[in-house]
């Protein structure tokens, strides 16, 4: 069956989703099978199941009950036929012209006789293929997407997924929503430059409640104009926990992978945010094979409803002062997240969240735990203004210190962006004065006993975020424009 270009028929037995539109119908669709099968309930029957779905491999529904809109078996349906019986009231022509006006199929007439989506054992159907091989020549040639990376030097790209992993009480779900307003309106997060167009964002939370969703937007939009609001509202769905809803997403329970399911097919989301994770998982977290399991039914259904989208998932890192340590750790970020280190091995990229101050919550350091694709973003302090809901970053962080100070080892020789600009201040006070590099240096050795190579690179820093820039002549150096950003309270 074979013409000269894909039918809409042909076309939907290859991109159609079968499943979703039983389910729309009423019917109830099991887990997945180790064998790859479905086991489905028609409507109206509360137990047991009425028909399989891609036994042994085939990709089609089989039904065994006399009550339903389908002949039973040996008869199989192949997608364009679950869709012609339960859309078109088994009109095939009536599906063929429906399924086109949908965008299947691409030549410019229809084959629509039954027996082409009512399968039998000698028809043809859409079989295995082969892997996608490449010469290395094709590899060379090939040029990515101009608008796949989303955040960073793929840090976040589209059909790949990333972790978001931090200490309980960070605001880990808060700077996920932070993201999403920063990239919908093209701001920067956290430092980290956002790219590409407004992408459609889908939040699946079940931690917070209305009046938090409601508080964090409040603060995070209360500042913008009423386009950005209007932009931020267009594209961005977060789940609602309402009374009726059961805040359940556990890959375990066949009902909430069907909603899930339907969700992502009508959302058409291009990324997708999974929190936490540790909810979804179908065991133990402590289990290898439990997460993998559990990573494998999600990336399926993500696959089939949002091939191209790209994934967040939000989980929480282990405790005490000896795990926050290894945050950004190439010997030891792996140890950082709770559970199997099966997620960590899974993701492209691993953002890793620690508190960076023992007495100061809205203080957290913000490293990369693993970036497969490109470079690892240095390590940044990053802080939370309650009052808008945002994070700016930290000029006084030092990694060195930070690490010494969760280790319980002062060293004394801290150094930071923030004495950069210190010293230009001090030595050029005035509009239009200028510091040379080398006084520079020498002002803030002296305030810190730093190393020269650690004083220069935070004078690099200050210059490259803004809050110093080049003097009139080469070595010099004046305050910039942007000032630095104000200290929370450490009582």
């Amino acid at each position: 069956m074979r013409g000269a270009a894909l039918t809409p028929l042909d076309d939907y037995n290859l991109k159609g989703d079968a499943l979703a539109v039983l389910c729309k119908h009423g019917w109830y669709v099991g887990a997945e099978c180790l064998d790859g099968s479905r086991k489905l309930r028609r409507p109206g029957k509360e137990h047991g199941f009425s028909a399989s779905w891609n036994h042994g491999g085939r990709g089609k529904l089989c039904v065994f009950s006399s009550s339903t809109q389908f002949d039973m078996a040996p008869s199989t349906y192949s997608p364009a036929g679950v869709f012609a019986v339960l859309e078109c009231n088994d009109d095939f022509s009536l599906a063929a012209a429906e399924l086109r006006r949908l965008g299947f199929g691409a030549d410019a007439q229809t084959t629509t006789h039954a027996h082409q989506v009512r399968d039998s054992d000698t028809a043809t159907t859409a079989g295995p293929r082969s892997f996608t091989i490449w010469k290395p020549s094709q590899f060379l040639s090939y040029t990515p997407p101009t608008d796949s990376i989303i955040l960073g030097d793929s840090v976040m790209e589209r059909g790949k997924w990333t972790s978001l992993v931090g200490v309980g009480g960070l605001g880990k779900t808060r700077l996920a929503l932070f993201l999403a307003i920063c990239q919908i309106l093209g701001l920067d997060w956290c430092a980290l430059k956002v790219q590409g167009k407004p992408l459609r964002w889908l939040i699946l939370s079940t931690e917070n409640g209305l009046r938090r969703w409601q508080t964090d937007l409040g603060a995070m939009l209360a500042a913008r104009t009423e386009a950005e609001r209007a932009l931020v509202d267009e594209n961005l769905a977060i789940m609602a926990m309402t009374e009726d809803e059961d805040g359940h997403i556990n890959t375990g329970t066949p009902e909430s992978m069907t909603r899930l399911s339907l969700t992502l097919s009508e959302r058409k989301a291009d990324v997708i945010v999974f929190d936490p994770f540790a909810d979804m998982i179908d065991g133990d977290e402590n289990k290898t094979q439990d997460v993998v399991s559990t990573l494998r039914t999600l990336r399926q259904i993500v696959r089939k409803a949002a091939a191209n989208a790209a994934a967040l998932l939000i989980h929480h890192a282990r405790t005490g002062a000896s795990n926050v340590s290894q945050a950004g750790d190439n010997f030891n970020a792996g140890n950082f997240g709770r559970g199997a280190k099966a997620l960590y091995s899974a993701v492209r990229a691993e953002i890793q969240l620690a508190p960076g101050d023992r007495d100061n919550a809205n203080m957290v350091v913000m490293l990369c735990g693993k970036n497969s694709d490109g470079p690892k973003f240095a390590p940044r302090g990053v802080i939370f203004n309650a009052d808008d809901c945002s994070y700016t970053l930290d000029p006084s962080f030092d990694l060195e210190t930070w690490r010494a100070d969760v280790s319980g080892k002062h060293t004394g020789r801290a150094c930071s962006i923030a004495d950069a600009v210190e010293a230009v201040r001090f030595l050029a006070p005035n509009v239009g004065d200028e510091a040379k590099a080398k006084g520079i240096v020498e002002a803030m050795q002296d305030a810190s006993a730093a190393s020269l190579r650690t004083c220069r690179t935070r004078l690099s820093g200050a210059l490259n975020l803004g809050y110093l820039r080049r003097g009139s002549r080469g070595g010099m150096y004046r305050l910039g424009s942007k000032p630095l950003p104000k200290q929370p309270s450490r009582g």
